[in-house]
């Protein structure tokens, strides 16, 4: 076991389908209990469909209208539709962590200490976002990094996307870095067979 974090980093993953030229987010369900991530689709009405929790999850393996798809296979099963993205973060020790969160410090109209969220999310892209697969008519978007942080020009390219999947990565990186939550092997290891959940963990 290692304490020290200088250096880690750690990926979240989402879905996009293209719709009128333009990225649109795809609902993602992660089954913690049998390890994988579907997106769940339903061909008559040709929509990708919003799972809640377990129960719908166990619900839409028995409804023959519906069809999970891993996630790993989405690309395939929807060529030119779907594509399978990724954002890398830079896991922070405490000296990053109180640094970030000095500059979100701010303070209120009664002269109160209060946090500026935005600017708390914003510092966290500039000093903690390292990598993503983000591309713009198949050109990378790249992402340059200075005295490790993002130069102005990167975070302005990062500025520049749909704030719903902006702000969808950062939640989804939220969730490891103030949660402690991880992401399970659910987008790298070898796909299988889904029709045998594991039972309800007691």
């Amino acid at each position: 076991m290692k304490y020290r974090l200088e250096g880690k980093t750690f990926k979240v993953y989402f879905v996009v389908e293209e719709i009128n030229g333009l990225p649109s987010l795809v609902p993602l369900y992660k089954d913690r209990l049998d390890k994988k991530a579907f997106v769940c689709y339903k061909a008559d009405t040709d929509q990708f469909m919003f799972l809640n929790d377990r129960q719908d999850y166990l619900d839409a393996q028995k409804n023959t209208s519906l069809e999970l798809v891993d996630v790993r296979d989405a690309e395939n099963k929807f060529p030119n539709r779907v594509k399978l993205e990724w954002a890398e973060f830079e896991r922070w020790n405490w000296k990053t962590y109180t640094m970030i969160a000095s500059k979100g410090a701010i303070t209120d109209a009664q002269g109160r200490p209060a946090t500026d969220f935005i600017r708390l999310r914003e510092e966290k892209l500039r000093r903690l976002l390292v990598d993503w697969s983000l591309a713009d008519d198949g050109k990378k978007i790249v992402l340059e990094r200075v005295n490790s942080r993002l130069t102005d020009k990167s975070f302005s390219d990062v500025t520049s996307i749909s704030p719903t999947i902006l702000s969808h990565i950062t939640s989804l990186a939220d969730n490891i870095l103030e949660f402690s939550q991880e992401e399970y092997d659910f987008f790298t290891s070898p796909t299988s067979d889904v029709s045998q959940p594991q039972a309800e963990s007691k």
